[in-house]
């Protein structure tokens, strides 16, 4: 059975990533009050959004979990979100931006894999997949492909990246893809199997 946790506008059952994490309910500058959503393999969680949501620190999505993202929600200076090689990202017709307080950019999306894997199957790499719209705004890098918080970053190369009908704005860094080589079980190079396709890329600041 999938593990999937979802920001949305309904109140859903479902199971969450098993790692504790914080949502901010007003968007105000620090200190926090931080309402925590305790996560495990087998306790379901539901989570009623009906406002935006304000993220004081780093989302990870652990492997083997899913995370669906359906609503507004900022990210305060510094902050990313993390998928970890064997995690997946849906980002559904949702909005991912910087929080209100002194519009600092957020560090946006990192997708991990491992550079000495294929990426069939798919759970050998992170995955995000943008779908219906879903937006990414106000970031540093709004996705890429590696690990910058490792001493050696590009030993996680390899994230799969599935943008259909996305739209990035006004970030410094609409996607990057890390230096990584694909190949087929019986050694031979291949094509990434990531895709950007129809996709609108703007800034609008001026």
């Amino acid at each position: 059975m999938k593990n999937y946790l979802l920001f949305s506008l309904m109140l859903l059952s479902i199971a969450c990533i098993s790692q504790d994490f914080s949502f901010i309910d007003t968007a105000i500058c620090p200190p926090y009050e931080a309402k925590s959503i305790n996560c495990s393999n087998t306790s379901p969680a539901f989570v009623n959004r009906y406002n935006d949501e304000t993220m004081n620190q780093n989302l990870v999505i652990k492997p083997g979990k899913t995370l669906i993202i359906k609503s507004t929600v900022k990210f305060q200076k510094d902050c990313k979100i993390v998928v970890e090689p064997g995690a997946k990202l849906i980002l559904d017709g949702c909005r991912l931006t910087n929080s209100d307080c002194g519009n600092n950019m957020w560090k946006g999306i990192e997708v991990q894999g491992n550079k000495n894997l294929r990426q069939y199957p798919e759970t050998n790499q992170g995955v995000v997949e943008i779908i219906n719209g879903g937006t990414i705004e106000n970031a540093v890098a709004a996705i890429r492909t590696l690990n910058s918080g490792d001493a050696h970053p590009l030993d996680f190369t390899g994230g799969i990246i599935k943008a259909n009908r996305a739209i990035f704005k006004n970030n410094y860094s609409g996607i990057y893809f890390a230096t990584y080589h694909n190949h087929l079980s019986n050694g031979s190079l291949t094509g990434n199997i990531s895709y950007i396709q129809n996709c609108t890329f703007e800034i609008n600041l001026y």
